[in-house]
């Protein structure tokens, strides 16, 4: 499902690889439908439930967060609840999807990958074991109430900084004044 050919681009191959679980997401969302019959919108919240994790092993090509482990795109190797929900649901989520329902689809798509084997055992069963705590954090977050670091670390409101880029090699500054004002300087001695 992760093959890639020279003449792809980076979104031809995110396409392709939302392509590659349609069927998921649409045997999903019959298996959901059959438990919970859906209502008016619900469908389409679904549907956005389902990309919205889609999206996870996507974006890890083209972002990488300062402290994190630099993860493989477009793969659910090394998946966990920390990076779906505090790397990438927490920026965003629906205006009109109510968002305790919202992490539950979410927990629920992600439970039926790793039932079918789509997401590997081990990254599956660590999912299931921490995603109703991290949702918890989540929605605490949510409410302004905080932020939480990967090990668990809570951080109270106004605590939050991003951790320090790391130390460039310094050198000797180079002068303050850009080009056009050092000659405009120079033109001002010579008056």
């Amino acid at each position: 499902m992760n093959t890639t050919t020279t003449s792809e681009t980076w979104s031809s191959r995110g396409e392709r690889w939302h392509a590659d679980h349609q069927a998921f997401v649409d045997a999903w969302l019959e298996l959901l439908a059959a438990s919970e019959p859906p209502e008016d919108d619900d469908l389409m919240v679904r549907d956005f439930a389902a990309s919205s994790l889609l999206r996870v092993p996507e974006v890890r090509g083209y972002i990488h967060l300062l402290g994190e482990p630099e993860r493989e795109p477009l793969t659910w190797n090394a998946i966990d609840a920390y990076e779906i929900l505090f790397q990438q649901i927490v920026y965003g989520g629906h205006p009109f999807i109510e968002p305790r329902e919202y992490l539950r689809l979410i927990g629920s798509f992600a439970a039926y990958l790793g039932d079918i084997g789509i997401i590997p055992p081990r990254e599956h069963a660590q999912l299931r074991a921490e995603w109703g705590v991290w949702s918890e954090r989540l929605l605490q977050v949510w409410e302004g109430k905080g932020w939480y670091e990967r090990d668990g670390t809570y951080v109270p409101p106004g605590e939050f900084r991003r951790p320090p880029l790391p130390a460039a090699r310094r050198t000797r500054p180079r002068a303050r004044l850009g080009p056009f004002r050092r000659r405009a300087r120079s033109a001002r001695r010579r008056c």
